[in-house]
Parts: structure tokens; sequence; C-alpha cells
């Protein structure tokens, strides 16, 4: 669904891989079930299964009405 925004979400994922430390930015997406968005996102980097992943969680901050 967020194909368009894919490149942009990879770089914060990519950031917090290389540092290892967690991010809290705002991340803007198209085409969610509310349209365009602004998420506020908190990532942070941990192994699953023995191999390093970014992990995040994230909630709508703004989407059109």
């Amino acid at each position: 669904v967020w194909a368009d925004d894919a490149e942009a979400l990879r770089r914060d994922d990519e950031q917090v891989l290389s540092n290892g430390e967690p991010i809290f930015v705002n991340e803007h997406v198209q085409k969610s079930h509310r349209g365009d968005a602004t998420l506020s996102v908190c990532k942070w980097a941990d192994e699953l299964d023995g191999e390093p992943h970014a992990f995040g969680i994230s909630f709508v901050i703004e989407s059109p009405s």
C-alpha cells in the first residue's frame, strides 16, 4: 500500500540498524486507509530469529478531514 513511500520509510529503518539507537520521527504516507497521513513513529533495532531487524510503532497524528 505504501510503495510510493517505501524509500523514505526504509531510510529511517536503515538509520536505526546502522547506529543501534532508537529514533522518534514523523513520517508521511500516501494511500493509507485514511488517505494521506502523517505518523508519529518510534523505531528501534533488535533481533528476530538471530537476524537484526528494525521495529517500529506508530500512530496517526494528522490526516485529511
